[in-house]
């Protein structure tokens, strides 16, 4: 297990690759939110997605999020219409999108 620090507002570009390629290889990331802990994985990496399902503290009912880079890319996941898709766009143009 390896512990990486980001800078919230300058995260090292080097540091970010370390973590993309975490994820590319399969692997889960545990990072803090403001009520706990999340756990990410690739959204290609089903191995990991079983791993995480296996921990006693996980349950089914427990919700799974998908982070997207922009709208596009969550409409790939989530039918989007346009009324959705334009408040979304409103309401966050540069953040990611995140489908529950």
């Amino acid at each position: 297990m390896k512990t990486i620090y980001l800078h919230p507002q300058n995260p090292q570009p080097r540091l970010l690759e370390q973590i993309k390629q975490v994820l590319r290889d399969g692997q889960i990331i545990a990072y803090p939110t403001e009520i706990g802990y999340a756990l990410l994985t690739h959204i290609t990496a089903k191995d990991a997605l079983a791993k995480v399902s296996k921990i006693p503290t996980v349950k089914q009912k427990d919700q799974h999020v998908i982070v997207c880079r922009n709208i596009s890319n969550a409409s790939a996941h989530a039918d989007i219409n346009d009324e959705q898709f334009r408040i979304i766009n409103e309401r966050c143009p540069l953040c990611q999108v995140e489908i529950q």
